[in-house]
């Protein structure tokens, strides 16, 4: 029993239950110890480079997502946390690279459809991203933003072929006030008065009260109400947060450079 909290898998498993609890702190401390006890473990360094991308540590996220590539090459899910290490540095080409590749080895995995699906979108290439989006509804029907995020998809292949069949395809449309969303943010400087706000929002509290109440932005007093704007004038990560949102959706949270984020769409 004195050798238990060593073992290698115990750990691997307390780090990952804390880790779908939001709980990065203790995921962190319980995988960094897996990892000691046993390095040889891709899954645990996925885990730990998705814990470090929460935290915002994006540098350690790539070293540990690249630590579980060396281990095992085709493992989709260590692609997939390399993809989404360099997508929240801004490198949405190669992160894009990254999830083709965990399709590779498994075509229907969840996430890989979803982020790919979400990059090309964002590219402008909405004819791409429909039938990534529809290939993930067909085997995870409940999977989170991901019918909103088609039905965007949809309506932007519908607008382009529109504008296509009236020979507007060779200049780019204008902004307009459909481009545009209402958003509000909650930004914290610690992750556990982030998760606090998270909590309260489930509980049913309204995001303007919470945001007055716990956030350190500048929009505090208006409840967290940044206006109408389009989500490419953001930085990521808060930029591809904003993109798959729908009308009164709460992200959840997002980690910054600086410190955490939620993000709610009014309209």
């Amino acid at each position: 029993m004195a050798r238990a909290p060593r073992n290698a898998e115990l750990l691997a498993l307390r780090g990952r239950a804390a880790l779908q609890q939001d709980d990065l702190a203790g995921a962190r401390a319980a995988l960094e110890k897996a990892v000691a006890a046993d390095p040889r473990q891709a899954a645990v360094h996925v885990d730990l480079a998705n814990v470090y991308r929460g935290l915002g540590d994006l540098e350690r996220a790539r070293t540990e997502a690249e630590a579980a590539l060396k281990l095992a090459p085709r493992s989709a899910g260590a692609h997939v946390a390399y993809g989404l290490a360099l997508g929240a540095a801004g490198r949405e080409p190669e992160a894009a690279e990254e999830f083709g590749a965990a399709l590779k080895s498994e075509p229907d995995h969840p996430d890989a459809l979803f982020y790919l699906a979400s990059v090309e979108l964002r590219a402008g290439h909405a004819a791409a991203a429909v039938p990534l989006f529809q290939r993930l509804l067909a085997h995870a029907p409940d999977y989170p933003n991901a019918a909103a995020a088609l039905a965007a998809a949809q309506a932007q292949a519908a607008g382009s072929a529109g504008a296509a069949a009236h020979g507007g395809a060779s200049a780019p449309a204008p902004p307009s006030a459909a481009a545009r969303v209402r958003l509000r943010l909650i930004r914290t400087s610690e992750a556990a008065q982030a998760q606090e706000a998270e909590r309260r929002l489930r509980a049913g509290e309204d995001f303007a009260a919470v945001a007055r109440a716990l956030s350190i932005d500048g929009s505090a007093p208006r409840g967290g109400d940044l206006g109408d704007l389009a989500p490419p004038d953001l930085s990521e990560p808060l930029r591809s947060t904003a993109a798959a949102l729908a009308p009164g959706q709460v992200s959840a949270v997002v980690a910054l450079p600086d410190g955490y984020a939620l993000l709610k769409r009014d309209r």
